[in-house]
């Protein structure tokens, strides 16, 4: 699970019909879950987005508004408590005109990295929505309901809330556990310096103990972070004349491997996980 999800796709419309479609109550109500802004969106403003008896389901702020090219929002979830208490994420519609009556609209729903439940909602949630805008406006036509949905085979229904925390947590240290790595060049150059290798070390210890589950807690979560130099073998950096090197009490000095030859005990490289699908989830 990623921090960012991002979606793109091609409606036969022109820009300035797809971005009215975003705001547009008339339009929301039939591809939004029912949803629609309580008021016209304003630049630097509050906005809502509610169903149609009034329950709130979205609400955030303005970021831009730029008709009909750009839309920033930031995106806090009110449909459910857990997401409830999550902080807000943020939405960025991008609308291009690509060719005569087509609009290439790109969605960018970002800053999901303290979000784990709301990232996990919303990593499908955008097919139906966007397919939706598409549908309306090119037929003219709301989407059917779905009687199945064959993508779905029943264990992400079962997933509990821990298991997308953990999940979470894991691609956190994956991404910090690599950043790591991509700042030693900078150390050993000189233009970084060896305090952010040090915190991104136990950010990285962090998140892999919450992942596993030993880290509950924030003694527990403290203890893993001090952990991190005999589990990770990241005790600590010390810049030399020469360059870079990763230190470990009971293992001595590693050179970096962007520096020298990678020696036991130190964390390499992780692979990333393949990014998920973007989108709201209700």
């Amino acid at each position: 699970m990623t921090s960012t999800q991002i979606y793109q796709l091609y409606i036969r419309a022109e820009v300035e019909e797809v971005f009215q479609a975003l705001l547009d109550p008339d339009f929301t109500r039939r591809y939004f879950h029912g949803t629609a802004f309580t008021d016209p969106p304003r630049a630097g403003q509050p906005y809502a987005l509610s169903t149609p008896d009034g329950t709130p389901a979205v609400d955030g702020s303005i970021e831009v508004l730029d008709p009909p090219h750009r839309l920033v929002q930031t995106w806090h979830v009110r449909y459910d408590p857990a997401m409830e208490a999550e902080p807000p994420s943020r939405v960025e519609w991008t609308l291009t005109r690509a060719g005569e009556g087509l609009t290439l609209l790109r969605v960018v729903h970002g800053d999901l990295a303290r979000s784990p439940l709301t990232a996990a909602s919303v990593s499908r949630g955008w097919d139906w929505v966007l397919g939706g805008l598409k549908t309306v406006l090119e037929t003219g036509m709301p989407l059917p309901p779905v009687a199945s949905d064959p993508t779905d085979s029943g264990v992400e229904a079962a997933t509990s809330a821990q298991d997308i925390t953990g999940d979470w947590h894991r691609a956190q240290a994956i991404e910090i556990n690599n950043a790591v790595w991509d700042q030693l060049a900078g150390v050993a150059a000189g233009t970084a310096t060896a305090v952010g290798l040090v915190r991104g070390a136990y950010a990285a210890a962090y998140h892999w103990e919450r992942a596993t589950g030993a880290g509950q807690g924030s003694d527990a979560g403290e203890r893993g972070t001090r952990s991190l130099p005999h589990r990770q073998g990241l005790a600590g950096v010390r810049a030399t004349r020469s360059g870079a090197r990763l230190w470990r009490p009971d293992a001595g000095p590693m050179r970096s491997p962007r520096v020298g030859r990678l020696r036991p005990g130190l964390c390499p490289r992780v692979a990333r996980p393949v990014a998920g699908r973007a989108g709201p989830g209700r």
